[in-house]
């Protein structure tokens, strides 16, 4: 099973958790996560 999106994710992330490079950080980390690769 996957997570959602970039943009699901970063929202996500944003509503609870606060650092400079935030959306930088979710989208990298959306690209190359393993088992989403995997499962997409």
């Amino acid at each position: 099973m996957s997570h959602p999106g970039i943009r699901a994710t970063t929202k996500l992330i944003r509503s609870r958790f606060v650092w400079p490079s935030i959306g930088k950080d979710c989208s990298t980390w959306s690209k190359y996560c393993i088992p989403c690769q995997k499962t997409k």
